[in-house]
């Protein structure tokens, strides 16, 4: 058995800082991405910007029945 050091940045997944940084919009990849690209869903950036309020605000607009 091996132990591993605990995350020096604890997130709310645990996610390590490379992992965080791989869904994150660098200048000039936004205008390369398909509207249907993740990283681009309101809901998903304030959910990565930690406003947890806002991020649920936008699902039940979203996922609100016609």
């Amino acid at each position: 058995m091996y132990r591993t050091k605990p995350p020096l940045n604890v997130t709310r997944y645990n996610l390590t800082s490379f992992a965080i940084t791989l869904n994150e919009l660098t200048p000039g990849l936004k205008e390369m991405l398909p509207p249907t690209d993740s990283r681009l869903r309101p809901d998903q950036r304030h959910l990565e910007n930690g406003d947890y309020e806002k991020s649920n605000l936008e699902k039940q607009w979203f996922y609100k029945p016609l």
